[in-house]
């Protein structure tokens, strides 16, 4: 899943941040106990939090460097020893005509 975000000419999230959630599924039922899940991110300010099937906490950091202007967040589902991951990336857009 990917989101864009505005932001100021420096870097700063003027916009909102929507978030995502996830959902596991075993077939045509959604998995809701025996998971085990887990998150791994880049190029955000804070640790993201698990809340039931949402991702909370999801801060950007300023800037416009290189590190600055995309982050994601991978979770990580373990169910029945196999391992299943989604990556969620978020974008910053920049006002401008380099933006």
């Amino acid at each position: 899943e990917n989101e864009s975000v505005v932001c100021d000419k420096n870097g700063n999230v003027i916009g909102n941040i929507k978030g995502t959630s996830f959902h596991l599924y075993d077939g045509n039922t959604e998995v809701n106990e025996g998971a085990e899940y887990s998150l791994t991110y880049s190029n955000l300010a804070s640790q993201p939090t698990i809340d039931g099937n949402t991702i909370k906490n999801i801060v950007l950091n300023s800037g416009v460097g290189e590190n600055d202007l995309n982050a994601s967040i991978t979770v990580k589902a373990t169910y029945n020893s196999a391992d299943y991951y989604a990556t969620y990336t978020i974008s910053k857009v920049l006002p401008g005509n380099d933006g």
